[in-house]
């Protein structure tokens, strides 16, 4: 496994297409390019990249990311999927400014994702269809949370739910796992070490 590898955000698509609004397509494909970009370049696959032009196309992306409305803004009639939207948009926030856009883990600005991660998802099992792709779009949100919450309060939390969804799913062998997660938004470099203690941590919890 490459240390730096990215997937090609199948299930993201997929998750977008299907149970949101297409209109949101641009953006996540702009996320997956972005990120597959920094993956290669951070790999040193990418030779001779114009690093003014990738700076202006994270600058772009987390502007466009910044400027989704929330849930609370537009006018979705269903409930369930006015909260996957949500979680999806808080999401993609949590890991641009994780991974793509990295500002320190102790900012009042994760400190507020999470929070809203933990009050959109509610518990278990969360307000949202347990089918594909959700259900696994709810497992990479999980641990990219618990992986932003490290040394946090939260970070418990994440664990239970975490451990009740991945038992639910009858899912426990690391491999099986990042599976799931690299076909989200993945970049080895960044969050595999975060994700396998998280999962260690997760496996010893009572």
């Amino acid at each position: 496994m490459s240390s730096s590898s990215a997937e090609d955000g199948s299930r993201l698509r997929l998750l977008v297409t299907s149970n949101l609004n297409p209109h949101l397509l641009g953006i996540t494909e702009d996320i997956i390019y972005l990120n597959n970009l920094l993956a290669n370049y951070s790999s040193g696959t990418l030779r001779n990249m114009n690093l003014r032009l990738l700076i202006d196309e994270r600058n772009a992306v987390q502007h466009h990311l910044l400027s989704l409305p929330s849930r609370y803004e537009l006018s979705i009639k269903d409930p369930q999927t006015a909260r996957l939207y949500e979680i999806y948009r808080l999401g993609m926030l949590l890991y641009s400014t994780s991974v793509m856009f990295p500002i320190p883990s102790t900012s009042t600005c994760h400190a507020d994702l999470i929070q809203r991660l933990q009050t959109e998802i509610g518990g278990f099992p969360p307000p949202i269809s347990s089918e594909p792709p959700n259900v696994d779009f709810l497992l990479w949100v999980l641990v990219m949370g618990g992986i932003a919450a490290t040394r946090m309060p939260a970070r418990a939390w994440f664990e239970r739910i975490l451990k009740q969804l991945l038992d639910n799913m009858d899912v426990t062998d690391w491999e099986e796992i990042v599976l799931v997660l690299r076909r989200f938004l993945w970049m080895d470099i960044a969050c595999e070490p975060g994700a396998r203690k998280l999962i260690d941590d997760v496996k010893r919890r009572p």
